[in-house]
């Protein structure tokens, strides 16, 4: 299997993320993504973010460079979590208190 070239790789998302939408819609969502080491076994923490489809999530991660790398799992919240909680990388006990604060 080769390589994507960037400009290649950059049309295939846009075309994953049209198919997302095509799916699920184009509302923002809160995700929870929960980084872990290549191998599941380490946690290397978590972020809620705002976004209508995982891929676009995943692509603020990066944007807001948050990204401490191995693979992602992630699942939509039911509720709001508070702003503050928002955006950032944090602990399991940290996304764990962000979750019991949810209104």
């Amino acid at each position: 299997m080769s390589r994507l070239s960037p400009e290649e790789f950059q049309l295939r998302a846009a075309e994953l993320i049209a198919e997302e939408r095509e799916l699920y819609g184009n509302e923002p969502k809160t995700f929870v993504l929960h980084f872990l080491d290549v191998d599941g076994q380490r946690q290397l923490g978590f972020i809620f973010v705002d976004a209508p489809t995982f891929l676009e999530a995943v692509k603020k991660t990066h944007d807001l460079h948050i990204n401490p790398g191995g693979t992602v799992r992630s699942f939509v919240l039911e509720g709001h979590v508070l702003e503050k909680d928002k955006d950032r990388l944090m602990s399991g006990e940290e996304a764990q208190s962000a979750v019991r604060a949810i209104h």
